[in-house]
This record gives C-alpha cells, sequence and structure tokens, in this order.
C-alpha cells in the first residue's frame, strides 16, 4: 500500500493505493488557511484516519505540494499556500506523523503519475497541467521527469503573458510577486472574479 496526501490552498486530502494502482480508502480536510502548525496537524489528522480506517501503521509518506521544494531542505518556495514557505516542512510532516516524507511537487506528481500509468501510459513526452489555487505543470520525456536546474521546468504557470492588456495586468500581484502571470488568468481564484467581472454575479 502506498499513502499518500495533495496539500492544495485549500484542501489537504490524504489516499490509499493498492498493489494494483486502485485507491482503497480516501478523505480530506480544509487546509487552515495562513497557519502553519494547523496545516501540519492537518496533514497528521488526514493520515491518521486513513491508518485507522485500513487498520495499519505507517510506514512512509508521499505528500504533493505545489511550489519549488528544496530536495535538500525539505522546504517550499512560492507556493500557493504561502504560510508554508520557508519552513522546514517535510522534516515537520515527518515528526507528525512519525514516519519517513517523500516532498514532491504536485504538478510533477500529476505528469509523472499520468505518464507511468494513466492517460499518458505508452507516450514518449507527457506534460501534465493543474489549474487550482494555482497554475502548475510537469514534463516527462520517455519516462523521466523534467525538472530542469532549478527544479521549475513546468511550471507554466509563472510565464509572463506576451503583450499584456492593461486589464489583464489589473489581476493584480501573482504568488510569485509579479505581475502579468500566467497563473493570474487561469488560476481558479482568477476565473471566478473574471466570470464576476463579466456577469456581475
Amino acid at each position: 500500500m502506498k499513502f499518500g496526501i495533495d496539500i492544495g490552498g485549500t484542501k489537504i486530502a490524504g489516499a490509499v493505493i493498492g498493489a494494483d494502482g486502485r485507491e482503497i480508502a480516501a478523505t480530506r480536510l480544509p487546509n487552515p488557511k495562513g497557519d502553519y502548525a494547523g496545516t501540519i496537524a492537518s496533514v497528521a489528522a488526514v493520515t491518521r484516519t486513513l491508518c485507522e480506517t485500513l487498520g495499519v501503521a505507517l510506514d512512509r509518506l508521499g505528500v504533493c505540494v505545489s511550489g519549488n521544494v528544496q530536495g535538500a531542505s525539505g522546504e517550499v518556495r512560492l507556493g500557493t499556500a504561502r504560510w508554508i514557505n520557508g519552513h522546514p516542512f517535510r522534516d515537520d510532516i515527518a515528526a507528525a506523523v512519525g514516519a519517513p516524507v517523500r516532498l514532491a511537487n504536485d504538478a510533477d506528481c500529476f505528469a509523472l503519475s499520468e505518464a507511468a500509468d494513466g492517460a499518458g501510459a505508452g507516450l514518449r513526452s507527457v506534460f501534465g497541467v493543474i489549474l487550482g489555487t494555482g497554475v502548475g505543470g510537469g514534463f516527462v520525456v520517455e519516462g523521466r521527469l523534467v525538472t530542469g536546474a532549478r527544479g521549475i521546468a513546468g511550471e507554466w504557470g509563472h510565464i509572463p503573458l506576451p503583450r499584456a492588456a492593461a486589464d489583464e495586468l489589473a489581476a493584480g500581484p501573482c504568488s510569485c510577486g509579479r505581475f502579468g502571470c500566467l497563473e493570474t488568468l487561469l488560476s481558479g481564484g482568477a476565473l471566478a472574479a473574471e466570470f464576476t467581472r463579466v456577469t456581475g454575479r
């Protein structure tokens, strides 16, 4: 069995996958916005619920999160859940759940999974796209994840919109601090704001 946690800007979702690749248990909690300790506690609670549901002990945990994951330190940079940025996130989760943790970017995990046994199985190259609280992407070529020198090879949400119009720049700053990133136009919040602007609802 494999235990995994997906930490998004608004939710913490956990699942257990069996040897056949099928989901055998799942649960989720809201991500307590702005509360680092609360996020760690919620990850531990989701993990505990999964273990209790299946009557098993946790031996290791995979965690995915938006942002640039620093392998050596286990810190997250430029994540959409900004309150986790700059903390020893991987190590704090490991201490809370009492097991080793592997921390990786959510879009990279998604793309690798689809390339391995999902919609992209058997294809030479796969680009996985996430549209949620943020906008992310992961790129897999011949079964191997392409991360680039700084671990952000597929992060297309932070590419600036070419020749952006004034109303497109009016969306405000991106989670990375710059203006004009695609994330400011295509994230869930950006699409909701544009719908309200156009329809008045």
